[in-house]
């Protein structure tokens, strides 16, 4: 049994090419979009730039990058307090995480308060949107969110209600932790 714990650690996965291919393959990659990103393990991010043109064109490639970069770290920063806090209201009204039907839900809810949508005058609309998004028929959706709304502290409310509860929550306790 030792012996079987050690073969296990030892098992990696290597490949192996000759310098030729991988420079071609640079190259082509290079030459078709000008830039390649290679992440680590730790989440780091590099960049291979090709700057053997344009060395201008190239370094304000890289700083408009960066530029953008922090602005998705911001929105990432928006995205994660959104779900902390939708998460915690989910939770106070008994809905179940493991449910597909909580999942539309918050999708809904996140696309309501994130686009300033109004809410829908009707939850048909709501579930052609969510089968789009989720790759379901309507059919499904419509199952999915009804079961998730039974299993939960508000059954009993209609479901466009249910949704237009949640998105009021969300939004005050998300105003309230942006100040």
């Amino acid at each position: 049994m030792a012996n079987n714990n050690k073969i296990l650690k030892d098992i990696g996965l290597y490949v192996v090419c000759n310098d030729r291919n991988i420079i071609r393959d640079i190259n082509k990659l290079l030459g078709r979009e000008g830039i390649i990103c290679i992440r680590d393990y730790s989440g780091h991010t590099s960049y291979m730039v090709d700057a053997r043109y344009e060395p201008k064109q190239a370094a304000s490639f890289i700083k408009d990058m960066i530029l953008d970069n922090a602005k998705n770290n911001g929105e990432a920063d928006l995205n994660r307090n959104f779900d902390f806090i939708a998460k915690n209201i989910f939770e106070e009204y008994g809905f179940d995480s493991g449910l597909i039907g909580t999942r539309i839900i918050n999708w809904a809810v996140k696309n309501i308060v994130f686009l300033n949508k109004s809410l829908p005058l009707t939850m048909k609309r709501l579930y052609l949107d969510a089968s789009l998004s989720f790759n379901m028929t309507t059919e499904q959706v419509e199952r999915d969110v009804r079961y998730t709304v039974k299993k939960s502290k508000l059954y009993g409310i209609r479901t466009i209600n249910i949704i237009g509860i949640l998105v009021e929550r969300v939004r005050r306790d998300y105003t309230e932790e942006l100040k």
